[in-house]
């Protein structure tokens, strides 16, 4: 776990945010390897994790698709959970292009709703 570019205080549901971000990452490397942690908050923060057996987590797809629903299993559990507390924190996450062995979500302040 590296979290030296991790800049700023963070309002708690913001680290509730960033504590299943790592989870995911983690349960990402079942053969080992980093999850890191950088950014500010409010701004960008991200999270990578990277190692030599990366297995992209059950409902990931799905959940960056938006379809944020009940998991299947125990194991598609963590990625559900970490969009809804994302969400509850005012942050929307997304991912962008990633290499083989490397998996990387950025969150973002949620935009604000339009009024009419």
């Amino acid at each position: 776990m590296d979290v030296a570019g991790l800049e700023g205080d963070f309002p708690a549901p913001i680290g509730r945010m960033l504590l299943n971000l790592m989870l995911l990452g983690a349960e990402a490397l079942p053969g080992g390897g980093v999850v890191t942690l950088q950014g500010r908050w409010p701004g960008q923060l991200s999270m990578s994790a990277e190692g030599p057996r990366l297995v992209r987590p059950g409902a990931l797809t799905a959940c960056l698709a938006g379809a944020v629903g009940p998991p299947e299993s125990a194991r598609d559990l963590q990625a559900p959970l970490t969009f809804l507390v994302a969400a509850a924190a005012g942050a929307t996450l997304s991912s962008p292009e990633e290499g083989d062995g490397r998996l990387t979500l950025r969150a973002r302040p949620a935009a604000a709703p339009s009024r009419l």
